[in-house]
């Protein structure tokens, strides 16, 4: 997806919130990397409304795979977690072996 269509979602996003921003650090792990630009290097800062979700975050960056996600280290955080200023949120792929 174009960066100036990411941009675009984000600003509809908070707009829809119509509450104060926050921001949040996300870094994405594995092939989901690709899903930022290359010079990001899997890392990212974050405008949200305060309010928005793990979920949020996800359809922002334009993840919509079932992921696991971490928040200030929380193991598996739900996708109905409330963020907050600051927070450090990480996703990884879902695996399974055998």
């Amino acid at each position: 997806m174009l960066t100036h269509e990411r941009a675009d979602r984000r600003d509809r996003v908070n707009r829809s919130l119509k509450k104060s921003f926050m921001k949040v650090n996300i870094r994405l792990y594995g092939l989901l990397r690709d899903v930022l630009p290359a010079e990001k290097k899997g890392r990212d800062l974050l405008d949200l409304a305060e309010g928005s979700t793990v979920q949020d975050a996800l359809c922002l960056v334009g993840i919509r795979r079932p992921v696991i996600t971490a928040v200030n280290e929380l193991h598996e955080a739900t996708l109905d977690h409330v963020l907050q200023d600051g927070d450090q949120m990480v996703v990884f792929i879902q695996a399974a072996g055998g």
